[in-house]
């Protein structure tokens, strides 16, 4: 993960990822999928808006049980929540991906978009241990997750031919 993927032949873009960050996959998942695409300082200024609670995440896959709100028809999915955890994570990868701006200066930050988010469920972390009624012991498990975003200028779309 990382540094393998690439965004088109030599097309400059910017890269940022985590790995095993203590965030569960799917409301990472859904914040991803909600600003793929976006303008990157329109997903940082949407992602400050979700955590003050402002403008919602749809949750199109990972949906059960999770509650209608007005602010989800924003995107046609009435389901929608606030992870709050997740939107921070993708401010800390979107502004470490634009900190690289000054090494590629063929690129112009007011163009760049949310070209790809890859978010992939980590290895659990299963050393901790809770303690149950008589005297059972088990596994208390940790959700990390790997995240990766690619930040690029949107490519011109060329016709295919006849």
């Amino acid at each position: 993960m990382g540094k393998t993927y690439t965004f088109g032949q030599n097309v400059p873009c910017l890269k940022a990822w985590a790995t095993q960050e203590r965030v569960h996959f799917k409301p990472m998942f859904e914040t991803g999928r909600a600003i793929k695409g976006m303008n990157a300082d329109k997903a940082l200024e949407y992602l400050e808006q979700v955590i003050a609670h402002k403008r919602a995440v749809p949750f199109f896959r990972y949906n059960e049980g999770v509650a209608h709100h007005e602010q989800g028809h924003e995107f046609g999915c009435p389901q929608a929540r606030w992870p709050e955890k997740s939107c921070k994570l993708y401010i800390k990868l979107i502004k470490n991906a634009l900190s690289g701006l000054a090494q590629k200066p063929e690129l112009d930050r007011s163009k760049l978009i949310i070209a790809h988010v890859q978010c992939n469920r980590g290895q659990q972390y299963r050393y901790r241990r809770i303690h149950q009624a008589h005297g059972r012991v088990k596994s208390y498990a940790s959700p990390p997750t790997n995240v990766q975003i690619v930040l690029a200028e949107p490519q011109e779309k060329t016709q295919s031919a006849e």
